[in-house]
């Protein structure tokens, strides 16, 4: 299951134009879902104005801020049509690529690398071998090639890489 993060257009020149920006963005996540994936959709962002509380304020950074966050831990974005006068979906397509997750601008795009994705994980690939289809490298921090230097949570040792004569974890 891929995180799928969904950019499109959100506001517009008037209410009317919004309203169909959020259905079309609310539209595309239930197909992303149907598509067995796991979709964040900005669109469902006014659930959250619905629930506040006397005093309680969410400002317009706030939603760019947190949206920012998701996209950032995403497998991948999906752009809808008509995001070009965007700026903030131009910002999230400018973000996905420095942190190098592929933008689609379709379903079948989408598809196509959903169905990649299930390939990597099938062959792994260990310093550029295949070792027995099974994911046998050392812990990395996400999106980081650095070893993670936390010394309490231990995974067991991979018995591949033991049989190799190292002492990874799978």
């Amino acid at each position: 299951m891929m995180r799928v993060y969904i950019a499109g257009a959100y506001s517009a020149d008037n209410v009317l134009g919004v309203l169909d920006n959020i259905r079309k963005g609310m539209r595309a996540g239930v197909e992303v879902l149907l598509a067995g994936h796991a979709p964040f959709v900005p669109w469902f962002d006014h659930h959250f104005v619905f629930m506040l509380q006397e005093g309680e304020k969410l400002t317009v950074p706030d939603f760019y801020a947190y949206s920012m966050a998701w996209l950032e831990v995403a497998d991948i974005v999906l752009v809808l049509p008509g995001f070009e006068n965007s700026k903030g979906t131009l910002a999230e397509i400018t973000r996905a690529k420095e942190l190098l997750i592929p933008v689609v601008y379709s379903m079948g795009e989408l598809n196509n690398v959903a169905k990649a994705f299930e390939l990597s994980k099938k062959a792994v690939r260990v310093f550029g071998e295949i070792v027995d289809g099974v994911e046998c490298v050392p812990r990395m921090a996400p999106r980081d090639n650095t070893r993670r230097k936390d010394p309490v949570v231990r995974e067991p040792p991979c018995p591949t890489i033991q049989r190799d004569g190292g002492n990874g974890t799978c």
